[in-house]
């Protein structure tokens, strides 16, 4: 007689694929409480037991074992609700935050170049140094074990280099990286950040910034322009996100703006109209009337792809 063996076969691993599907759905819903899975993580050996059951039960009965497995899983996801709310395991599983802190002298510098790799981070970067300093600042983080600063001096020019070096193994549920950053207002300085999925402000409205690029992936960029730099580039290659750039009234701006699916907002009046325009294969040029003889001025290079981007005038 022939054997049905379809039929003996259990159904706790596509239980447990539904399972994790429904928890990240409600997870992007916003359904879980706020440390749920800082609370779930020390119940992991849960599953290891629950697989165990399930493949030992269903030499007997293939039901019995998923059923019970599935029941056990489902019993941590729950449990695990509870103690969120309650801080049952805070402490548990909380990896040590650690601030690093830099400082470069400016010595005889009469010009400079800063270079940031952020990666995914929280970036604040405006003045605020003493006459001295070249630039200085913090990072902090529970995943980093050093601040890489690496200064080299040509002739008047300081070159200044700053990423970090992150720990292995480090699981951050609820830890970022943040740097916070001051640059000297004394010194005209060239500056290029790098990041991938980060939230930066960049004050840079009492610098003398010469130079400016900005690369990113996903990303939520804020630039506040030069005030007085005289002559001055901004060159942003974003990937995807929001781009918001804040130009004093006084500084006139060129901005060459090329993207795929691009939403973009010219609020202006040194253009006469507000100029609006969103869609696929955007390729646009606008420049103020004064651009070529304003002695601060701003040349705007945006490269996109699905982003929301808006260039806006201040007092």
């Amino acid at each position: 007689m022939a054997v049905n063996r379809r039929a003996r076969r259990g159904f706790f691993f596509p239980g447990l694929l539904i399972a994790a599907g429904v928890m990240l759905l409600i997870a992007t819903l916003g359904g879980l409480p706020e440390g749920y899975w800082g609370a779930l993580w020390p119940l992991w050996p849960v599953a290891i037991i629950a697989i165990g059951i399930s493949l030992l039960l269903a030499r007997i009965r293939p039901w019995i074992g998923s059923t019970v497995g599935l029941a056990l899983v489902a019993g941590a996801l729950v449990a695990a609700w509870p103690l969120a709310a309650f801080d049952y395991f805070e402490g548990y599983f909380s990896p040590v935050t650690s601030e690093h802190s830099f400082s470069v002298e400016r010595r005889d510098a009469r010009s400079a170049r800063v270079e940031l790799e952020a990666g995914a981070a929280d970036l604040k970067l405006g003045a605020g140094v003493d006459s001295g300093v070249l630039t200085s600042g913090t990072v902090e983080s529970c995943g980093i074990d050093s601040l890489e600063v690496d200064v080299r001096q040509s002739d008047d020019h300081r070159t200044v280099r700053l990423s970090t070096d992150d720990g292995p193994g480090v699981f951050r549920f609820e830890c970022g990286i943040e740097w916070d950053v001051a640059l000297s207002p004394l010194v005209p300085t060239s500056l290029k950040l790098t990041g991938g999925l980060w939230d930066a402000t960049l004050d840079l409205e009492g610098l003398q910034i010469t130079k400016l690029d900005v690369e990113t992936g996903a990303s939520e960029t804020e630039v506040t322009l030069p005030r007085a730099a005289g002559h001055m580039s901004a060159s942003f290659d974003i990937g995807a996100g929001n781009l918001e750039i804040y130009v004093p009234e006084d500084v006139a701006i060129r901005v060459d703006i090329e993207g795929g699916a691009v939403s973009f907002d010219l609020d202006a009046e040194r253009f006469g109209e507000r100029r609006r325009s969103a869609g696929l294969g955007i390729d646009e040029l606008y420049v103020s009337p004064d651009f070529a003889t304003a002695e601060n001025r701003v040349d705007i290079k945006i490269r996109a792809g699905a982003s929301e981007i808006s260039v806006k005038s201040i007092p």
